[in-house]
């Protein structure tokens, strides 16, 4: 009986350690980490961006030609880093790996910096004239509206990375569609904001401020001529 008892403890304390055993293992497991750095436009990818991580201060890493930068030794649950280039804001992120189980992958999106936008949306703006140049070939005497350099879609994606919620509004917990209206030029310039609905004074003043930075307009065309229009424009301002 005194063998059986002591065999017993002797597996008990053989599977104790072999589970110890394995959680240190397991714990000390070293995976990749893998950043793709895309334009938050039109998700071209951007190479030689700087890229800091707060596990390996003394490195400075750099995306590839394909957007990627390799952490090939991570072992943290929590990793931070900040991505710089010259023509984007700096983005700070974190990565957070609980199980450590399989390397990481994440896709970062950053933004332009205003002073670049102009560059940017010179290609998508000749794009756009032709497309209307041709629509206005095919139908002379018909109106046509005035056009966002790269279409709607990006114009939405414009409001998304340029706006941000005043702090203020959101102490007061303010929210809701603010409503604005504006004109677009014959030469396709944005003229004349006006907020037709109003949520609050800050939230007002930060959707005007988004449409100042917006880049010019295909403007309207009637008859082949170009034509001031008015344009309506709201946006969603809501705390998560």
């Amino acid at each position: 009986m005194a063998r059986r008892i002591l065999l017993f403890k002797h597996i008990i304390f053989t599977v104790f350690c072999v589970i110890a055993f394995h959680n240190q293992v397991h714990s000390k497991r070293i995976y990749a980490l893998r950043i793709c750095v895309k334009n938050g436009f039109d998700n071209s990818l951007i190479k030689n961006a700087q890229i800091l991580f707060d596990t390996d201060s003394s490195n400075v890493y750099f995306t590839d030609s394909l957007g990627f930068v390799i952490l090939d030794s991570c072992t943290s649950e929590i990793i931070n880093y900040t991505i710089k280039h010259p023509l984007y804001k700096d983005y700070v992120g974190s990565i957070y790996n609980r199980k450590r189980k399989e390397d990481v992958s994440k896709h970062v999106r950053i933004t332009l910096k205003e002073e670049f936008l102009k560059d940017f949306f010179q290609p998508y703006y000749a794009k756009s004239l032709k497309e209307m140049q041709h629509n206005i070939e095919l139908y002379p005497d018909s109106c046509f509206n005035a056009t966002f350099p790269g279409g709607e879609k990006f114009m939405k994606k414009f409001f998304l990375m340029y706006s941000e919620y005043p702090e203020k509004a959101k102490e007061n917990y303010d929210k809701g569609k603010v409503y604005a209206s504006f004109i677009i030029e014959k030469d396709g310039h944005i003229s004349t904001i006006k907020i037709i609905k109003s949520v609050s004074t800050e939230i007002d003043r930060e959707f005007k401020r988004v449409i100042e930075l917006l880049p010019s307009f295909i403007p309207s065309f009637c008859e082949g001529v170009p034509v001031p229009r008015e344009v309506i424009w709201y946006a969603s301002f809501y705390i998560n």
